[in-house]
C-alpha cells in the first residue's frame, strides 16, 4: 500500500519568519529554485540577513551569488556570422550561434567561459534558450582545470515550451558539489534541427 503523503512532505520553512511554501519534495531542482527566488525577493525587500534556509529532511540550503563574467573571456566551438560567443555574457546583443549545424553540431558545438586565473566551484547555471530549432534535446555541462580533458558534470534534459514557436526561455540547472575548475561549458547533445544557440549564460557559486 502506498503511504499517504503528509503535509510535511510539501513544506519548506524559511527561517527569517514563519513562512511556508507548498513544493513537491520529489523534485529537488524545483524546490531549490523556489527557495532561491523567494530569498532573492526577501533580500530586495530589505531583509539583508537572509542567506540560508532549511528543508524538513535536514538538507541545508544556501543562496547563490552570480559570478561576474566578461564577454572577452567566453569560449566556444566556433561562431556563425555575428552571433559571437561574447554575446551571451554582455546582456545586450541577441545570442551566440554555432558554426556547426544540425547533425554536425550534435555532441560537438559548445559555449562556455574561461575564469582565467580563478578556479570556480559552480553550483548553479542559468541558460537562456533561443528557439526550438536551435535547442537540442539535452546538453552536457562540462568543466576542466588543466586544459587537457573535459569532465562531465551533468547531463541535462532541456525543458522546451509547449508552443514550438515560443522564443527565449530560461532554464536553471543545479549542480552537485564539484571541485573548483577554471573552464566551464555547455555542449550540445542530439536532436538539434538547426544551429546550436544560447541567448544568455550565467554561473552561480555558493556563498
Amino acid at each position: 500500500m502506498q503511504r499517504m503523503k503528509s503535509k510535511s512532505d510539501y513544506i519548506i520553512t524559511v527561517t527569517i519568519f514563519p513562512l511556508h511554501i507548498l513544493v513537491e519534495k520529489e523534485n529537488p531542482d524545483y524546490r531549490r529554485m523556489v527557495c532561491v527566488y523567494l530569498l532573492t525577493y526577501l533580500q530586495k525587500l530589505g531583509s539583508k540577513d537572509v542567506d540560508e534556509f532549511t528543508y524538513p529532511d535536514g538538507e541545508e540550503g544556501y543562496t547563490e551569488g552570480l559570478l561576474e563574467t566578461f564577454p572577452e573571456f567566453s569560449i566556444s566551438s566556433g561562431c556563425f556570422d555575428d552571433y559571437l560567443a561574447a554575446n551571451v555574457f554582455d546582456c545586450v546583443t541577441s545570442a551566440w550561434q554555432s558554426d556547426f549545424i544540425s547533425k554536425d553540431a550534435e555532441n560537438k558545438a559548445y559555449i562556455g567561459y574561461d575564469f582565467r586565473k580563478r578556479s570556480i566551484k559552480v553550483n548553479k547555471i542559468e541558460i537562456q534558450w533561443v528557439t526550438n530549432t536551435t535547442t537540442p534535446e539535452y546538453v552536457y555541462i562540462e568543466s576542466f582545470a588543466d586544459g587537457k580533458l573535459w569532465e562531465l558534470v551533468k547531463k541535462v534534459d532541456i525543458n522546451k515550451p509547449d508552443d514550438p514557436k515560443e522564443i527565449y526561455w530560461n532554464q536553471i540547472i543545479f549542480l552537485n558539489e564539484m571541485p573548483e575548475k577554471r573552464f566551464w561549458r555547455v555542449r550540445a547533445g542530439i536532436g538539434l534541427p538547426g544551429r546550436f544557440a544560447v541567448g544568455e549564460l550565467k554561473f552561480y557559486s555558493k556563498i
